[in-house]
């Protein structure tokens, strides 16, 4: 199993974009601390951002020729890199039934700061989803739903599916 292509490093908690290599290696070297990690495949999944079963994701756009990234890690913080570049950080606590958070940054195009916004959006219940959107001057540029959100919808009609065949064998 792969890595994510984000990380949060075990030592320092630093939020980490691996390599191809080092993601089907699992095996990384912190810039901050310089620390060398190996990730079993048990603990893959509850450290990869973008894993089904934390929560987690991450979201990537393309806008005039810039790259905007959303890394969500559930219950501790979203973080947003324009170009490779932090530009915000904000930490957050989660609900049980659904969650919806905004973080707003600007950035400096042309020689005008121009006003951004990310917001994402939680519902838990009996189905779970998470959609980002990102918005510039309030036009969304940005609307995607997480992979972990479209993977519990391919579970459950999954499951839903082999229990009618199941039912309909038995009859």
């Amino acid at each position: 199993m792969n890595l994510a292509p984000y990380i949060k490093c075990p030592n320092c908690s630093s939020l980490l974009q691996l390599s191809e290599e080092e993601q089907l290696q699992r095996t990384f070297i912190c810039p901050i601390c310089t620390e060398k990690t190996v990730i079993s495949n048990s603990d893959a999944n509850l450290r990869n951002i973008g894993s089904y079963l934390n929560e987690s994701d991450y979201f990537i756009t393309k806008y005039q020729d810039n790259e905007i990234r959303v890394v969500f890690d559930a219950r501790k913080e979203i973080i947003v890199l324009y170009n490779d570049e932090i530009v915000a950080e904000k930490s957050i606590t989660t609900s049980i039934l659904g969650d919806w958070y905004e973080v707003d940054f600007s950035i400096k195009e042309h020689g005008r700061i121009v006003p951004y916004s990310v917001r994402i959006d939680i519902i838990r219940g009996r189905a779970y989803s998470m959609h980002c959107s990102i918005y510039r001057k309030k036009k969304r540029i940005y609307l995607s739903e997480s992979k972990s959100s479209k993977m519990n919808g391919y579970i459950i009609g999954g499951l839903c599916l082999f229990i009618l065949i199941v039912y309909l064998l038995t009859r």
